[in-house]
């Protein structure tokens, strides 16, 4: 299947997600880290098919760990996760392939995979 990163700050949300997308049979790197280069290390590392960054719009870090991707790989699809009421709109402006709203429902998490995965 896919190899995925997860990007995020709560340790809790990797494992529910990671656990997850490995029952689905993808294989799930978790980042708790949220430094744009140990981001960069691990996917020279693994080469992704799909990457899910934590996006926070009150901080800048979620559009340089963004950016360390694009530079990594332009094409390359990923997916803000994020609670905030307005990331359809900031997804878009920043460049996002997509977004998952938290909290999420895990269907929701399987068809944004199988839509990138399946380009």
């Amino acid at each position: 299947m896919a190899t995925i990163i997860v990007q995020e700050s709560d340790e809790a949300i990797i494992d529910v997600i990671t656990l997850a997308l490995e029952e689905e049979g993808h294989h799930t790197i978790g980042l708790l880290d949220q430094c744009p280069f140990a981001l960069s290390q691990k996917l020279r590392l693994y080469i992704p098919d799909i990457v899910f960054l934590d996006y926070r719009a009150a901080y800048e870090t979620g559009i340089a760990l963004f950016r360390a991707v694009k530079e990594f790989s332009p094409r390359l699809p990923v997916i803000a996760l994020s609670c905030d009421i307005n990331i359809s709109q900031t997804a878009q402006t920043v460049g996002f392939s997509s977004y998952i709203q938290k909290p999420f429902d895990l269907e929701d998490l399987f068809n944004k995979v199988k839509l990138f995965v399946n380009r």
